[in-house]
Parts: structure tokens; sequence; C-alpha cells
């Protein structure tokens, strides 16, 4: 799991690939959850405020600001906390 999965999902959001993209976001969301609470359990509430923000755009389906919210801000996000190698980000 790297940050390169976002930016893959960002991509299918914005070939009007929703379906595909959705699943792997929750996949890639429930692997980084399990991975902040493992390693740094005071994060997990900011990280859970994220995710609120990319579940309503998804409501509203709107996929472009999904796309740029895992394209740019989660991201910097996970850099700002460490969770994840900057070898693997793009």
């Amino acid at each position: 799991m790297d940050l390169t999965e976002l930016q893959r999902i960002a991509k299918l959001l914005r070939l009007c690939k929703e379906t595909d993209a959705c699943v792997q976001l929750v996949r890639f969301l429930d692997e980084a959850q399990a991975a902040i609470d493992n390693r740094m359990p005071d994060k997990s509430k900011d990280h859970r405020a994220a995710i609120h923000y990319l579940l309503e755009c998804q409501t509203r389906k709107d996929w472009l600001a999904l796309a740029d919210a895992l394209e740019y801000e989660l991201p910097e996000f996970y850099q700002s906390l460490g969770v994840f190698d900057d070898d693997n980000v793009s």
C-alpha cells in the first residue's frame, strides 16, 4: 500500500469509473485506518475526519472533488503523519 494507489483511484474517478474507484478506495482507507490505529492511535480521529469529507464527496457524487482530494489533499495528510514512505510518492 502506497500513495500512488490514491493517484490510480483518482484517475479512475476522472475516467468515470466510480464503482471500481470506490471499491479500491474502501480497501485503501481500511488499510490506512488500521495502520494509523496501530502506529499512532492519537491521530485516528483526524483520519476519520478526512474520511468523512471523502464520504461527503461520494454522497454528492462529486467525483472531481473526490479525485482532487485523493490526489492532492490526502497524500499531504498521510505524509504529515509519516504513515507512508516518501519513496512511494511520485
